[in-house]
């Protein structure tokens, strides 16, 4: 993650609390004095942390990228036995930060993004009727692989356009 990526995921932090603090006009008095508190000592700390970053380039860890954090178990006896042999492909393009998919899919070959949109495109319904057998808020690390490979899926078409421009560009 490079730093312009670190810095925006400082702001969508500080966003999320902005967010977070005008939902509570409806709260009671003690609910918004809580928060109030709670935001004054974690204020401070993403005022550090943000000039940290830009001062010396080093994250203190409050917010840590995506790429240091171990990745998800993928169990393969949870995946139903018809799409199991996507696994490499939810292995490589599953992933759920929007930054680290983009920055795999840039580096992907024009044939890895081709075999990604054929192999995953006609089977959109089925990965999509198991992830349905879910609760909303209780899906696995495993089905979470299948739910970002097809949002990787979804975004094939834009990055083959944005490497042919590329190559166009190049000659």
């Amino acid at each position: 993650m490079d730093f312009r990526q670190r810095l925006e995921c400082i702001a969508g932090k500080i966003d999320n609390y902005k967010v977070e603090v005008s939902g509570l006009r409806d709260a009671g008095v003690w609910y918004q004095l809580g928060f109030g508190l709670l935001l004054l000592f974690l204020f401070p700390v993403l005022i550090v942390e943000l000039l940290l970053v830009l001062l010396i380039g080093k994250d203190i860890g409050v917010f840590v990228p995506a790429t240091v954090v171990e990745p998800p178990v993928l169990i393969e006896a949870e995946i139903p036995e018809s799409l199991r042999d996507l696994i490499p492909l939810a292995r490589k393009f599953g992933i759920g930060c929007d930054a680290e998919r983009g920055d795999i899919m840039k580096a992907a070959s024009l044939e890895e993004l081709s075999d990604l949109e054929s192999r995953v495109m006609p089977r959109q319904q089925e990965i999509a009727d198991w992830l349905d057998t879910y609760p909303e808020t209780e899906i696995s690390d495993t089905a979470a692989y299948f739910l970002y490979l097809g949002s990787a899926c979804d975004e094939v078409p834009l990055y083959i356009a944005e490497q042919e421009q590329g190559q166009i560009h190049e000659e």
